[in-house]
């Protein structure tokens, strides 16, 4: 399998040279045009304090984001009204477009505000969901027998509710992870922040860069694979025996 992506890479970047020669290199420039940019730009000290930057960004708001979620989804399977009462606020978080949230935020607070909030409307109801369908779909005769047993109510949430809550979670924090950097991005472009990777695009696109941008994209796709392996495995050495 390895071997044939590799295969389906060259043949990509073939294909790419062969057109972008015909084309102007403000439309689609040459993948060594790309590579350059990662030499000279990206792959430098400065590209690398950007990185760190919205990494910063990043893991601040999700780490908050994710822990609020689980708390937020335990509380609404505690609490039938609780759950009456926010479930229509997560229902609305989930189902509203992020680009409507990120124009809001413009409105509402400064820009350094922007992409922490949009992180956290993104990925909030998500976590919230999964915790709560987690803990939903627990073995019912699972707990009929510890109850049956006098087993302690800790007993009970680490053995027999926790794994099932964590195999949820884990879908959840696995879609979250896979486009919470690239949420970030965009709403540090459209807010026009002058640091990290989204600063960074939305300087090339105003200069009309079109190889620097399309360096840039290529290195937030990369970067956020890379990042949601890291998450993943993070939670298979801490939570892996529960799942």
């Amino acid at each position: 399998m390895p071997g044939k992506n590799f295969k389906g890479i060259i043949f990509l970047l073939i294909v790419w040279q062969g057109i972008s020669m015909k084309l102007d290199p403000l439309i689609l420039p040459s993948p060594i045009s790309i590579l350059n940019v990662f030499r000279n730009n990206i792959l430098t000290g400065k590209g690398i304090a950007e990185t760190c930057i919205t990494l910063y960004r990043f893991f601040m708001a999700y780490s908050v984001s994710v822990s609020l979620g689980i708390l937020c989804g335990m509380l609404i399977f505690k609490n039938s009204t609780v759950k009456s009462f926010l479930w229509p606020f997560i229902t609305i978080l989930q189902s509203t477009p992020v680009i409507s949230w990120v124009l809001l935020a413009l409105l509402w607070f400064p820009s350094e505000i922007i992409p922490y909030f949009i992180l956290g409307i993104f990925t909030l109801p998500v976590i919230i969901i999964n915790t709560f369908n987690g803990l939903m779909s627990t073995d019912e005769k699972l707990l009929e027998m510890a109850s049956a047993y006098g087993i302690e109510e800790k007993q009970v949430f680490s053995k027999i509710m926790l794994p099932s809550m964590l195999s949820s979670l884990m879908g959840g924090i696995k879609i979250t992870a896979n486009s919470s950097l690239k949420v970030l991005a965009t709403a540090e472009i459209i807010g026009r922040l002058p640091r990290g990777i989204g600063g960074e695009m939305n300087t090339a696109w105003i200069n009309i860069e079109t190889d620097s941008l399309l360096a840039w994209t290529i290195y937030l796709i990369i970067l956020t694979g890379l990042l949601e392996k890291l998450i993943s495995k993070a939670i298979k050495i801490k939570w892996g025996r529960y799942l």
